[in-house]
């Protein structure tokens, strides 16, 4: 009996030639593969190999298929009813099937092959099916990856702010050394560059320090109950004077009784950082605004100003480390990019929150809420 291959029709999700050989092969061997013995529910186009008797009744099914004897019964007869030796049939709940019907030369055995057509829907299922520990493997190295490229930007970062400090260090002191006749008082313009750029570096450090400490989760706190009224003012008195160097006034409006849980002297950084940020990015004659009320159980403070604002598409960036909003911000204004990168940490470490609204040229307002 002659089988032609180009005969067989196949479907989306399976591949005519594919089908014809493992058929054909099932046909003359009597073993369904392997790879699909497991499980066939998960697998696309599961087999079925029935043999028949002389009389044409079913003698033997070898089955990949979860059908019932009634269904096999039913297929049988639609093929031998068929002029065909191939092709397709549906099962008795309508189900898609391909066949193969041939008659074994060497024992004379009349043979029927069957193999499912999967809908596309199943198709997909087991394709999903298929692919989701690939998926899994790949979602779980993700962060991994995210990870080591954040530490290895961090460590860039950071070594290009230390190397500028260092280098300004360096170039000082070679002037100062390099006239021996000259004194200290001479000197102490390279002296004050020292000491200036020395100060700037500690405070860079140990801002890589700190962040370091948050992501190994190395940081401890220490939290207690505090009146945050107080901390506010106390602060505020210590940066009121460089404020005044500049000539910007910082306006008050602080409720008494602001009571929370904290750990103290990240919270007087929080407000170093904000305050401190301010007054760099606002003008000479400018004004800052701080207040601090509650509202419900909710503590709300809040630092604005009428510096020179951010742009909108830099507002969901500030909060990275070593971002700067653009040149002139950055070659004019000292800044190590890590400030508001330790103010967010320190907002997450007391689940509260912080936001900024924006206008170039008009000034920015940054909230912090926390949590009652």
């Amino acid at each position: 009996m002659l089988i032609s291959i180009g005969a067989f029709i196949g479907s989306p999700s399976n591949d005519p030639i594919t089908i014809n050989q493992s058929m054909l092969q099932v046909a003359l061997t009597g073993k369904l593969p392997k790879q699909q013995l497991s499980n066939y529910r998960n697998r696309q186009g599961a087999l079925a190999r029935i043999e028949l008797d002389n009389s044409r009744n079913i003698k033997n099914i070898d089955s990949q298929i979860s059908l019932n004897d009634v269904n096999y019964d039913y297929i049988v007869q639609q093929i031998l009813s068929s002029p065909n030796n191939s092709g397709t049939i549906k099962g008795y709940h309508g189900q898609d099937f391909l066949y193969l019907y041939i008659t074994l030369k060497t024992t004379n055995t009349p043979v029927i092959i069957v193999e499912e057509i999967l809908s596309t829907t199943a198709s997909l299922k087991n394709f999903i099916f298929r692919i989701t520990p690939t998926l899994l493997l790949v979602l779980a190295l993700v962060p991994i990856q995210r990870a080591w490229q954040q530490q290895a930007a961090f460590t860039a970062d950071a070594s290009h702010e230390l190397r500028t400090p260092l280098s300004i260090i360096q170039t000082n002191l070679e002037c100062a050394i390099d006239d021996t006749s000259e004194t200290i008082g001479e000197n102490m313009n390279w002296l004050d560059n020292i000491k200036s750029e020395t100060k700037r570096m500690s405070t860079l450090v140990n801002d890589l320090l700190t962040l370091s400490r948050s992501d190994s989760n190395e940081q401890m706190l220490l939290k207690e109950n505090i009146f945050f009224d107080i901390l506010l003012q106390d602060t505020l008195n210590i940066i009121i004077p460089f404020a005044k160097q500049n000539n910007i006034s910082i306006q008050r409006n602080i409720k008494p009784d602001l009571q929370i849980h904290c750990d103290k002297e990240l919270l007087k950084r929080l407000i170093v950082i904000l305050v401190d940020n301010s007054i760099k990015y606002t003008p000479q004659n400018g004004i800052i605004k701080v207040s601090a009320i509650k509202s419900n159980k909710d503590i709300i403070f809040k630092v604005s100003d009428t510096g020179i604002g951010i742009a909108p598409q830099h507002l969901d960036k500030i909060f990275d480390r070593f971002y700067r909003v653009d040149e002139f911000r950055s070659s004019n204004i000292e800044s190590s990019g890590l400030g508001l990168s330790l103010a967010k940490w320190i907002v997450q470490m007391h689940s509260a929150t912080i936001s900024v609204k924006s206008q170039i040229n008009e000034g920015s307002e940054f909230t912090v809420i926390f949590h009652g």
